[in-house]
């Protein structure tokens, strides 16, 4: 049921986009854990793996590292329009067995109103599959990744922003271009985080994705 087709199937927007993006941030702990090594430097891209920063810092901080200190993190971002926003609560279809794993992992959000058998929906919150704090999903501005849950037009409850942690967790935030940047700093190419990464101003670092065409082009090359 996951990742059968990028960007498609799950959809990114959807329950089973939400909890790919929980695996693949958890897919390097548990690949250290496997192998009994430790890596030097983690490095997450985008808001599929914007978990990853967070989990380092929150559920792994204590961990027994092998290396006496946990390893540091950069997280990169391509494109800061696709942010990886969810709801606090996902109304899915009524399927008998994900009811019962769900509601084992404490996630159908029984006070909402949707939820119930008869009309053929859950409403889960998802948040709490993703095992961290529940103050982080409702912390705002530096606090947590609550993102516009309230706003000129009305209230989205519970509403975060996977790639705002990522940004406030992060040792590092990388972009693709000096540009790139300068741009995310701004209110037209910020995308509603521009106040986030300017107060991170110190941490963010601009590595060119590609090389330079005029530096390492063969006729300036004396090696070749």
């Amino acid at each position: 049921n996951f990742y059968v087709s990028l960007y498609d199937t799950p959809s990114p927007d959807s329950l089973g986009g939400y909890i790919e993006a929980i695996m693949l941030s958890q897919a390097v702990f548990t690949i250290q854990d496997m192998l009994g090594i430790q890596f030097d430097l983690l490095h997450f891209n985008d808001w599929q793996t914007a978990l990853g920063p967070i989990y380092l810092k929150e559920i792994y901080r204590a961990k027994n590292w092998p290396l006496g200190r946990r390893p540091a993190s950069i997280f990169t971002t391509h494109n800061l329009e696709y942010q990886g926003l969810f709801p606090g609560v996902i109304e899915i279809p009524f399927d008998g067995k994900l009811a019962t794993y769900l509601a084992s992992r404490s996630v159908l959000d029984q006070s909402n109103a949707s939820y119930n058998y008869a009309s053929g929906s859950l409403a889960v919150d998802i948040f709490r599959l993703t095992g961290l704090r529940p103050e982080l999903q409702y912390g705002r501005n530096n606090e947590g990744m609550e993102f516009w849950s309230v706003y000129q037009g009305g209230y989205i409850g519970g509403r975060h922003n996977l790639m705002k942690g990522a940004f406030l967790y992060a040792d590092k935030v990388l972009f693709v271009s000096n540009g790139h940047l300068r741009e995310s700093l701004t209110v037209k190419r910020g995308y509603g985080l521009e106040g986030v990464l300017g107060q991170a101003r110190d941490k963010l670092l601009a590595v060119p994705n590609g090389i330079c065409a005029v530096r390492h082009h063969p006729k300036y090359l004396a090696a070749l």
